[in-house]
């Protein structure tokens, strides 16, 4: 599934592939490509700890909501 997101000040590109595992599981892989826009591109290089922090925290949602019995 690839989807792209636009807004005033970011644009966001992201790829999300399932492949089953040998345990009958399923390992998803999501990759987003965020990108400032205008002045905000200047910060951007400053903003990898806290990106990386919200991407652990959205990570931790879905697998918590994926892990929740039917």
């Amino acid at each position: 599934i690839v989807l792209r997101g636009e807004g005033d000040k970011a644009t966001s590109d992201d790829d999300i592939s399932f492949e089953p595992t040998p345990d009958g599981g399923t390992r998803i892989t999501y990759v987003a490509d965020l990108r400032l826009k205008g002045l905000l591109r200047v910060v951007e290089p400053f903003l990898g700890g806290a990106i990386r922090t919200m991407g652990a925290k959205a990570l931790a949602g879905l697998e918590a909501a994926l892990s929740r019995p039917v």
